[in-house]
């Protein structure tokens, strides 16, 4: 006898195991149109960006990182392996209750994801022998591989993934070991026909870089240089070269140590606005510049009144007049019109 109930709860173990994630709902009507998403260790934590109550918790038995949503509410997200230096090799499909419908294999440790149309782009973040990393194209419905390259030159950034009419404009990171410089690709959405748009040969070719799409124009801030670049994507030329300089007062030191971050560019508000950050821990110096999104004119910057030192912060979310920063297992709040803070969320399990 004791040995059936010892199978038994072998069996059951290794069934859950399977199952491999458990859900915690908080409300099993949320409305996932108002739920942003937060990858915290092996959950999946799903916050209302109106009230801040926590809506969504799903609980995995490995470590994931949120890929997306598509319209139809099914959630993505990607297996990101059981332990440091195990790479996950695939995605979860879930339904609203956080139960998985399917599990799609893909490249290991690809912890990019996301939706453009009818289209789900993958970038991985494992380099092979000679220093690439790969981007794999599947369709949305049937997850059937469309398209797929190991010869991409560094890792992507999710943020550098823009749609562009009936394109996907992909920028690539330099890969500095190999002396592989930036450039600027795209993507026919219907054809996946791929074409390289700008090579960053001269300006800033080994530096690191965020885009923005909006209308014809293609807006490139460069992490540690404060100069922004505009391209009309009609005919891929550089129209416009701000410099944060000539602008705004830059701190005065007399060493080195001055490196200011510059980066994720974003509209809001119909203003294109630009995350400004000392690279020391300087919580008083920590800024978004307001432009015209039409004409580039410089309205105003906005000091943070930060609670947090924001170096190491990625700017996950932008709704309503609120940014959303996280770092691991820290997700903070600002007000963008006032730079006041609002809220914080501090995940420590």
């Amino acid at each position: 006898m004791v040995k059936k109930y010892t199978v038994f709860l072998i069996c059951f173990l290794v069934l859950f195991s399977v199952i491999g994630c458990t859900d915690i709902i908080k409300n099993n009507d949320a409305d996932l149109s108002e739920i942003l998403f937060f990858d915290i260790g092996k959950k999946i934590i799903g916050i209302d960006s109106d009230s801040y109550e926590i809506k969504l918790d799903f609980e995995f038995d490995t470590y994931v990182v949120y890929g997306d949503i598509a319209d139809d509410e099914r959630i993505f997200v990607v297996d990101d392996g059981k332990r440091v230096g195990v790479w996950g090799k695939q995605f979860f499909v879930l339904d609203k209750k956080g139960e998985i419908e399917e599990k799609i294999k893909i490249f290991p440790n690809s912890r990019v994801f996301k939706i453009i149309g009818d289209k789900i782009f993958i970038s991985n973040s494992a380099y092979t022998e000679d220093g690439y990393t790969g981007l794999q194209i599947l369709d949305l419905n049937t997850y059937e591989l469309l398209y797929q390259s190991k010869k991409i030159g560094e890792i992507i950034n999710k943020k550098n993934i823009q749609r562009h009419n009936s394109s996907v404009i992909i920028g690539v990171p330099p890969f500095v070991p190999l002396n592989r410089k930036s450039y600027i690709m795209k993507f026919d959405l219907e054809t996946l026909q791929r074409e390289s748009i700008y090579k960053f040969t001269e300006r800033h070719p080994f530096e690191r870089y965020d885009i923005l799409s909006y209308k014809d124009y293609l807006v490139v801030t460069f992490n540690n240089s404060r100069e922004v670049l505009v391209f009309d994507l009609k005919n891929n030329q550089v129209v416009k070269t701000i410099l944060i300089d000539e602008l705004i007062d830059i701190p005065d030191r007399n060493d080195d140590s001055l490196i200011l971050n510059f980066s994720d560019p974003m509209i809001i508000e119909q203003n294109l606005v630009f995350f400004l950050r000392d690279n020391t821990p300087n919580v008083d110096y920590q800024k978004l510049l307001i432009f015209d999104k039409d004409s580039f004119e410089f309205k105003k910057e906005i000091t943070l009144n930060c609670k947090y030192d924001l170096r190491f912060y990625t700017i996950k979310y932008i709704r309503d007049n609120k940014i959303f920063f996280q770092n691991g297992r820290n997700i903070c709040v600002y007000d963008y019109r006032s730079g006041k803070f609002l809220k914080d969320f501090i995940f420590h399990n």
